[in-house]
């Protein structure tokens, strides 16, 4: 039996000094980075190379996850595996199960946006020996980044609001008070990333469609008692990013397959109709547990 010893201080806390590894620790080890390559690369090729960028902006995620087990360890005197799923017990059917389906989904998304010219689709001209190292690096990265981020910015906001993820199942006010948390952590998933480059140059449809995921995956933690619909679309978004198709101005530099170009403006919202439509999907195959959520017979 789980004692829930961990109070609203505890959690502010782990939050802060998670944050603080991110920024501080993340900073750091990026110029640390930036002057062993600089001064290892003679010719200057590897650190003008979309690898050397891949990484460099990978590695900040690694402090979130330094400071995560730190935290919770020592300030919650908890195992990490709790900000996941409140039972320390992960659902690897259900992540495994939505994975497949929002990668499979996405594809062919994808593939219907390019034949509706939305955008075309571009073949990346990189050599197939940079293409290796970058899936290897991506399969590594791709997880961390994701798993950082939803702890930091879902699970712990969560946390510090409620505490226990299934506290507000079977109440009268759930459906609200969902809502209502759901509403805020996607305002405030939308901070750190005001300053990526797509938001500059996109910055209506791409505030909207990071609030829109926040909010989706956050209702989908509380309905679920857990994480794993949440990191599992997250993965899937941003492993389709890393190795099938990149677009203009990502903030993840990236050797995928594909580029998109020629992009009508149109088509930065039709990304958004399609996560709603995406989540709609993940919802009608985990009916039951809306049902049992919301009291719907």
């Amino acid at each position: 039996m789980i004692k829930y010893l961990n109070n609203k201080l505890q959690w502010i806390a782990t939050f802060i000094i998670t944050f603080s590894f991110w920024i501080l620790f993340g900073s750091t080890i990026i110029n640390l980075y930036a002057s062993l390559v600089y001064s290892l690369d003679i010719e200057k090729t590897f650190i003008n190379s979309t690898i050397y960028k891949y990484i460099g902006v990978n590695l900040p995620f690694l402090c979130i996850i330094l400071g995560l087990y730190f935290t919770t360890k020592y300030i919650n005197k908890t195992k990490i595996k709790l900000l996941i799923n409140d039972s320390l017990i992960i659902n690897y059917k259900l992540f495994i199960y939505t994975l497949i389906e929002s990668l499979g989904f996405l594809l062919v998304i994808t593939l219907i946006g390019n034949y509706l010219n939305l955008y075309d689709l571009t073949i990346n001209s990189s050599s197939f020996s940079s293409r290796l190292i970058f899936i290897l690096l991506a399969l590594i990265f791709t997880p961390i980044q994701v798993l950082a981020e939803e702890l930091l910015f879902r699970s712990l906001l969560i946390k510090i609001i409620i505490n226990k993820y299934q506290s507000l199942k079977n109440k009268k006010s759930n459906l609200l008070f969902s809502i209502i948390i759901s509403l805020l952590i996607g305002l405030i998933f939308i901070i750190p990333h005001l300053l990526n480059p797509e938001v500059r140059s996109n910055f209506t449809s791409s505030i909207i469609y990071y609030f829109t995921f926040g909010a989706l995956a956050t209702l989908s933690i509380l309905i679920t008692n857990g994480l794993e619909i949440a990191l599992a679309t997250h993965l899937a978004n941003n492993l389709l990013i890393a190795l099938f198709c990149n677009y203009k101005n990502s903030a993840l530099p990236s050797i995928s397959l594909f580029i998109k170009t020629n992009e009508l403006s149109f088509s930065k919202y039709f990304d958004i109709i399609i996560l709603i439509i995406l989540f709609i999907i993940i919802g009608i195959f985990n009916k039951k547990r809306i049902r049992e959520y919301f009291k719907i017979t």
